[in-house]
C-alpha cells in the first residue's frame, strides 16, 4: 500500500465522499490481489488499523485519490469493480465502469474555528455593550457640536483680515507706511519691544498702548508737519502672535500660539472643539489683570451676536467647565436635539432654543420626564403652571403632534378623479361630490356599486355599506343616494379586468379621460387594493361575541374571493363586489 493516504473520515468524507469511496475500494482491492480472495475478511482488519496508525499530519489539502489507485482499480475484473461500487454505493455510468476523477482534490484550508467563533463572540459582545451604553443623550445631536467638524484652517485668521479700528497695537505687530508726494515713502514698519517704530528721514515714533486708530493718527500727524503736501497711507501688516492657553473641557487643552487677531470661537475651535460634557454657554476668558469675560456661544449660533466673542490677548486663558443642565427636546419642534439651558431658563424658555414648535405641534400635552430624587422618574404637563418652572440637568422635554384624525370630512378614494379629503355638511349625500359619471369618475369606475365605511361604537368601528352609483348621481336626494355623515369614508372600485375588457371596446369617453390626466394627483388602485385593507380592518375588529362582517363569494362570478359583507347583506351587492356574474 505504498502511497496510498486514507483520510481522517470524519473531516474527509463530508467534503469529498467520492474520493473515500475509491479509497476503500482500492484497499481492498489491493488485498484480494495480493492475498487472494479468501483472505478478504482481512480487509476490515486492516483498513481499522490504517484508520489509526496513520498520523493526522498527512491529512492534507492534497489527500485524495491518486491516477496510481484509478489504474489500479481499473485493472480488475468489470464483475469485481461492479460488486465493490455497489458495496460503497458508487453509481456508473450506463455507458460503462470507468469513473471520471478530477486530476487533483482539493480540500479547502481553514482557520482554527475555536478562534474565529470567539472573535465572532467578541464583536458580538462588544456591539451589545456599545448599543446598551446608548442613551437618549447618544441618539440626539448635541446643538453646536457640528461647527467643529470642519477643516481646522477655515477659522484660522490672515494677514489680510481687516483689523478692527479699536486693535490695540503691540510689539511684533508690522505696520506699512506709505507717502505720496515730492519725497515719497514706502516701508514696512515692525514696532519693537518699546512699542516705537522708526521713520526714515523722520525718526521714532511711540505707539505704545495705542489703538490701530490712534495710531494712524500720530503718524499721519507727524509726517505732515515734517512732510508739507504728502499724502499719508497707514495700514496694518503682519499680525503679531501671542501666546494663550485653553483649558477644561476642551478636545486638545494646552498653550497655543494664535494671531492677534484670534477671537474665543476660533482659538476653541484650533483646540478641537469642546467635549462632550463641556459647557457651551459658561465659557470664560481670565485675563492677567483679573478681569474674566463671559462668553456664551448660543449668542453667536442663535441671535449672531458677538459681543463676548473678544479678541484674546497674550497670556489668556480660556476655561471651558462641565456644562451643568444638559436637556433633550424632541418632538414637534423645529430642532430636535440636545440643549444647554442656563439655571434661571423655564421649561416655557428651552423650547425656544429649539427653534419654537411646528404648526402641527399641540401644546396642550407638552410633557417633561424629569428625575426626582427618590421618587424616579415623573413625567409634568408643561402648562401655564409647571412651563414656569426652571428646567433641571437631565429633563426630557417632549412636544407631541396634533392628531391627524380629519374633523368635519369625508374622504374619497378609488377610481375617482378627485381623491382625497372634503368638507362635510350636514344634509350632504353622495350626489353632493359625485354630480358627474363622466367627469368625476375614473374611465375604469364600477358603476353598479360603491362603498361607505362608517364608523360606529366607543372603538370606532367600523361598517360597510353598499350604494349603486348610477341611482345614487341620476337621482339626487332620492333613497338611493345615501345620506353621508363626518368621517365617512366613500371608495369607488375599478371594474375587474375581465368586464373592462369586454367594455373597452364599445365605450370611451375622450372628455373623462383628459380630466383624468389633467388631474395629476390621483393615483389609481386595484381593485384588490382597495379592498383588502378593508377586509382586514374587519377581520381586526372581530370578536367572541362579534365575528368578522366577511363572506366568500364564489361559484359563476367573475372573481371569486373574500369579500366585506354589506349592512343589509343584500346578495347582488355581494355578486357585484365578486365583479359580477359570468
Amino acid at each position: 500500500m505504498d502511497g496510498i493516504v486514507v483520510p481522517n473520515l470524519k473531516r474527509f468524507v463530508g467534503a469529498n465522499k467520492l474520493s473515500m469511496q475509491l479509497i476503500f475500494i482500492y484497499i481492498k482491492a489491493w488485498i484480494i490481489q495480493c492475498c487472494g480472495a479468501g483472505f478478504s475478511w482481512f480487509y476490515p482488519i486492516l483498513l481499522i488499523f490504517s484508520l489509526a496508525w496513520l498520523p493526522a499530519h498527512v491529512f492534507s489539502s492534497q489527500a485524495g485519490v491518486t491516477p496510481a489507485m484509478i489504474e489500479k482499480f481499473k485493472s480488475l475484473p468489470d464483475e469485481q469493480k461492479k460488486s465493490m461500487a455497489e458495496q460503497f454505493g458508487i453509481e456508473f455510468p450506463m455507458g460503462g465502469l470507468d469513473i471520471p476523477v478530477e486530476r487533483e482534490i482539493q480540500i479547502p484550508v481553514t482557520l482554527d474555528q475555536s478562534r474565529a467563533v470567539n472573535f465572532q463572540e467578541m464583536v458580538e459582545e462588544d456591539e451589545k455593550d456599545r448599543l446598551s451604553n446608548s442613551g437618549d443623550k447618544f441618539e440626539l445631536p448635541r446643538f453646536g457640536a457640528n461647527i467643529f467638524d470642519a477643516n481646522l484652517t477655515n477659522f484660522v485668521p490672515t494677514d489680510n483680515i481687516l483689523p478692527p479700528g479699536g486693535y490695540a497695537l503691540g510689539s511684533g505687530d508690522q505696520l506699512s507706511v506709505k507717502v505720496f508726494g515730492k519725497d515719497p515713502i514706502d516701508v514696512r514698519l515692525e514696532i519693537d519691544r518699546n512699542g516705537q517704530i522708526t521713520l526714515p528721514r523722520l525718526g521714532s515714533i511711540d505707539l505704545g498702548g495705542l489703538t490701530f486708530d490712534q495710531a494712524r493718527r500720530v503718524i499721519s500727524d507727524k509726517i505732515s508737519t515734517r512732510m508739507l503736501g504728502g499724502e499719508v497711507v497707514v495700514a496694518l501688516g503682519r499680525l503679531r502672535e501671542i501666546n494663550v492657553f485653553l483649558a477644561g473641557e476642551v478636545v486638545a487643552p494646552g498653550s497655543y500660539n494664535v494671531s492677534a487677531l484670534t477671537s474665543v470661537s476660533q482659538a476653541l475651535y484650533l483646540s478641537g472643539g469642546i467635549t462632550d460634557i463641556g459647557s457651551y454657554r459658561l465659557i470664560q476668558v481670565r485675563r492677567l489683570d483679573g478681569s474674566i469675560v463671559n462668553f456664551d456661544l448660543y449668542d453667536l449660533l442663535l441671535a449672531g451676536k458677538r459681543d463676548n466673542d473678544v479678541f484674546l490677548r497674550s497670556g489668556d486663558v480660556v476655561f471651558v467647565p462641565v456644562a451643568k443642565t444638559l436637556i433633550s427636546i424632541t418632538g414637534e419642534v423645529r430642532r430636535q436635539g440636545v440643549y444647554e439651558a442656563l439655571p434661571a431658563d423655564t421649561l416655557l424658555q428651552s423650547i425656544d432654543l429649539a427653534g419654537g414648535m411646528t404648526s402641527s405641534s399641540d401644546d396642550r400635552y407638552a410633557t417633561v420626564r424629569r428625575v426626582v430624587g427618590s421618587l424616579g422618574v415623573k413625567v409634568l404637563p408643561i402648562n401655564s403652571t409647571f412651563g414656569a418652572m426652571n428646567v433641571h440637568d437631565g429633563d426630557h422635554v417632549h412636544i407631541p403632534a396634533k392628531s391627524v384624525e380629519l374633523s368635519g370630512a369625508v374622504t374619497f378614494s378609488g377610481a375617482v378623479v378627485r381623491q382625497g379629503a372634503f368638507q362635510h355638511q350636514e344634509g350632504d349625500r353622495v350626489s353632493s361630490y359625485i354630480t358627474s359619471l363622466d367627469h368625476d369618475l375614473m374611465p375604469d369606475a364600477d358603476l353598479e356599486i360603491g362603498l361607505i365605511l362608517r364608523r360606529f361604537g366607543d372603538r370606532q368601528e367600523i361598517e360597510v355599506h353598499a350604494f349603486n352609483l348610477v341611482l345614487a348621481v341620476q337621482s339626487p336626494g332620492s333613497v338611493n343616494d345615501p345620506l353621508l355623515r363626518s368621517h365617512d369614508e366613500i371608495i369607488i372600485l375599478p371594474r375587474v379586468a375581465e368586464a373592462l375588457a369586454d367594455n373597452d371596446a364599445d365605450e370611451f369617453d375622450l372628455d373623462a379621460e383628459i380630466d383624468a390626466i389633467d388631474d395629476s394627483s390621483t393615483t389609481s388602485l386595484t381593485r384588490e387594493e382597495l379592498l383588502t385593507p378593508v377586509i382586514d380592518r374587519l377581520k381586526g375588529q372581530a370578536n367572541p361575541e362579534l365575528p368578522a362582517s366577511v363572506v366568500y363569494v364564489q361559484g359563476a362570478v367573475r372573481n371569486p374571493g373574500e369579500y366585506p359583507l354589506t349592512v343589509g347583506g343584500e346578495p347582488r351587492y355581494l355578486i357585484e363586489l365578486a365583479g359580477g356574474l359570468l
